[in-house]
C-alpha cells in the first residue's frame, strides 16, 4: 500500500468537491430519460457552493451531480474511473493539474486500478443496488442520469464507455 501522506493525496483527488465558482441561479431540466418530474433549481452563495432545490428527491440528486460535474468534471471521472479500476487506462501521465491527481505517478494509478479489480469493488457494488431501498434507487438513478450533461466538455479524461450500468435502477 502507499505511505500514509500518498494514501492522503489519494483520497483528496478521488473525494475532494469544491464549488469554486460563483454564479447566478442555474434552472435545468433533467436530460431524457430520466425517472424524475419537475423543475431543478442550482443557486451558487457568495462562497460558490451549490444549494440545490428540487421538487422531487430524485431531481435533487440529480443537480447535485450536476453541480458536482459543472465544477470538478475531472475529478468526478477520476473517481468513476477509480471505482472501475480504469484509471491508468483513461489518463495519460502529466495530463491532469496536481491538483486533480495529487502525488499519483504512473505505477501508482496501475496499483489503483489493481486494487478496485482485486477487491471486485464494481461486482460487489452492483450487487448491493438490489438491497437499497426504493426511494435510494431513484436517486442514484437521478445522480447517474446527469452523466449525459457534459458529454460535450473537453477534458483530458475520457468519458467511461457507453451508458453507467442503470438496469438494476428503476426508470
Amino acid at each position: 500500500m502507499f505511505p500514509t501522506s500518498l494514501n492522503r493525496g489519494l483520497l483528496a483527488a478521488l473525494g475532494c468537491v469544491a464549488g469554486v465558482v460563483a454564479t447566478a441561479g442555474e434552472t435545468l431540466e433533467p436530460a431524457d430519460p430520466y425517472p424524475g418530474a419537475g423543475e431543478i433549481a442550482i443557486y451558487r452563495d457568495g462562497w460558490g457552493v451549490p444549494h440545490v432545490y428540487a421538487e422531487v428527491e430524485e431531481n435533487g440528486y440529480f443537480g447535485l451531480a450536476y453541480a458536482l460535474a459543472s465544477d470538478q468534471l475531472e475529478r468526478f471521472l477520476l473517481s468513476i474511473h477509480a471505482a472501475r479500476g480504469t484509471v491508468a487506462q483513461h489518463i495519460e501521465p502529466g495530463a491532469l493539474p496536481w491538483h486533480i491527481m495529487g502525488p499519483l505517478s504512473v505505477e501508482q494509478t496501475v496499483e489503483v486500478d489493481y486494487q478496485a479489480r482485486l477487491w471486485n469493488l464494481r461486482s460487489h457494488a452492483e450487487a448491493a443496488v438490489d438491497r437499497l431501498h426504493p426511494q435510494v434507487r431513484r436517486n442514484y438513478a437521478g445522480f447517474v442520469a446527469t452523466g449525459s450533461t457534459h458529454t460535450s466538455r473537453t477534458t483530458p479524461i475520457s468519458f467511461p464507455a457507453g451508458r453507467p450500468r442503470t438496469s438494476r435502477l428503476p426508470t
